[in-house]
């Protein structure tokens, strides 16, 4: 939430910029989809060939935005206290 409300405060460098949002560290998505069945029930599905991990580089996030993640997939899905 925090950097969508900073994405509406800034002058973005372009109107159709594309911001990923993350922590920037590389997550499989087997286990995103664990850590976030605990909230609700998902179901996932591997397609053989493809790659099955995330990583969003946060570099205009930081840089644009001001926004650096202040929770983990692990820690932010399953507690709300911010990491630091």
């Amino acid at each position: 939430v925090e950097a969508v409300l900073n994405a509406l405060r800034v002058a973005l460098p372009t109107p159709t910029v594309t911001v990923n949002v993350g922590t920037g560290v590389a997550t499989s998505n087997r286990d995103l989809i664990r850590e976030l069945s605990q909230l609700r029930a998902l179901h996932f599905v591997e397609v053989g060939g493809n790659p099955s991990v995330s990583f969003a580089d946060t570099t205009l996030a930081t840089r644009v935005l001001s926004f650096r993640a202040s929770r983990t997939v692990t820690h932010g899905a399953l507690s709300p206290e911010p990491l630091d």
